[in-house]
């Protein structure tokens, strides 16, 4: 009894300290990512996504690292509409598997695939997306086929 009642203080020593380095609201987000990011990906759906994303970016013009920072960018907010919308729909991975390959939050990836997925042919900028759209299609395609 005296152990466990030793790591339970381990534990919450553990949490307050964190608490003054995060604060509550980023701990408690950090949990609830934990939690609900579960995610029983298999190595290679991870390279396979890495991959797409790693397309997306050659095509858009922005680097890796960026699409994993956290500062907001246009380029960087349409490059994980895409990449989410090409993992989805190559790789059949669900919001919570895509977020948790991209460090971000569930409703942020689902946000900007929707984004993608509203784009218009009638509208100029949303065309010169498509066209970046039909490029990275085209590169995926062509990797399949070199596999």
């Amino acid at each position: 009894m005296a152990e466990e009642t030793e790591n339970i203080c381990k534990v919450f020593n553990e949490l307050d300290l964190t608490i003054k380095v995060v604060g509550t609201e980023k701990l408690i987000e950090i949990f609830k990512y934990y939690r609900l990011n579960n995610s029983d990906l298999n190595e290679q759906q991870i390279n396979n996504a890495i991959e797409i994303i790693k397309a997306v970016c050659e095509t858009l013009n922005v680097s890796v690292e960026e699409f994993f920072d956290r500062k907001r960018k246009n380029n960087r907010r349409i490059a994980i509409g895409i990449s989410a919308f090409f993992i989805q729909k190559e790789l059949n991975l669900n919001n919570s598997d895509i977020s948790y390959i991209f460090k971000k939050p569930d409703e942020l990836v689902s946000m900007y695939k929707q984004e993608i997925v509203k784009l218009s042919e009638s509208h100029p900028q949303d065309r010169e997306v498509l066209e970046k759209i039909k490029q990275i299609k085209e590169i995926l395609n062509n990797k399949k086929s070199n596999d």
